[in-house]
């Protein structure tokens, strides 16, 4: 609207003053008109898409490698070349960690996120879970005083080497960059992995969830002081037919499943 009116003027200076000798004025071009949140929530599902269903996905999805293209509002993308692939297995075991997280079952999102290689020194249940909150969930969490109870978390419970795929770093900031997008477009809450992103997981779940067959089961174990240990379950010979782990097996029997 403020760019019609201002070519308005330029029209009539063009047709008087201009007539005149004074020199022409350019008329200004119309900017899209787009909505902020139906755009945000656009670009949260094409890079959901990316990570989730194709595999290969762009890392830097910032404002200035966004476009929104004429009157139709269509969205185009830019600038390919921080690009990252993410094996099948991976995005199984992503999806799971998405849908625990929009189903807000701490236990299971602690679970899901060691399964994708995050470790601490205890395993802490709390950790794990607020951690996988701020880094995958909804952007609501990104406040100081979450920030403040996870310093104090780690502090207790030392944060360890990463053990998982080395694509997920990368899915961590294009999520990063994500919530800056939509930051930037005025709807910082609206849109996220937990949102836009559960059907999407579900789906890659239903078709590709046999490959990660193989992956331990996980099944509680309960300890003492609010530690998170899990057993893992491996088919031997015995009274129940499983071998339980202590805390240590279980990390390095984790490490070596796929």
């Amino acid at each position: 609207a403020s760019n019609t009116t201002l070519n308005l003027g330029v029209s009539v200076y063009n047709s008087s003053v201009g007539k005149l000798g004074a020199p022409p004025l350019t008329p200004l071009r119309a900017l899209p008109a787009f909505s902020p949140t139906e755009l945000s929530h656009a670009i949260w599902r094409v890079h959901g898409h990316q990570l989730l269903i194709d595999g290969i996905f762009s890392t830097d999805p910032h404002p200035g490698n966004i476009i929104v293209v004429g009157k139709s509002a269509g969205l185009g993308l830019i600038d390919f070349g921080q690009v990252c692939e993410l094996r099948v297995e991976a995005r199984v075991l992503f999806a799971r960690l998405i849908v625990a997280l929009a189903e807000g079952d701490d236990q299971e999102i602690a679970r899901r996120h060691a399964q994708l290689g995050y470790r601490s020194k205890n395993m802490s249940e709390e950790l794990l879970a607020l951690t996988a909150r701020m880094k995958y969930g909804d952007a609501s969490v990104l406040r100081a005083k979450f920030f403040r109870q996870h310093r104090q978390l780690s502090t207790k419970d030392p944060v360890l080497a990463h053990k998982g795929d080395e694509g997920l770093t990368r899915a961590e900031r294009m999520i990063n960059v994500l919530r800056g997008t939509s930051l930037v477009l005025g709807v910082p809450y609206a849109h996220g992995p937990t949102t836009v992103w559960v059907e999407m997981a579900r789906s890659v779940i239903e078709n590709f969830g046999h490959l990660s067959a193989e992956t331990a089961q996980m099944q509680d174990w309960p300890t003492k002081e609010g530690r998170f240990f899990d057993c893992l379950l491996s088919p031997l010979p015995g009274e129940d037919g499983y071998k339980r782990f202590g805390h240590d097996e279980f990390l390095d029997a984790l490490s070596d499943t796929d």
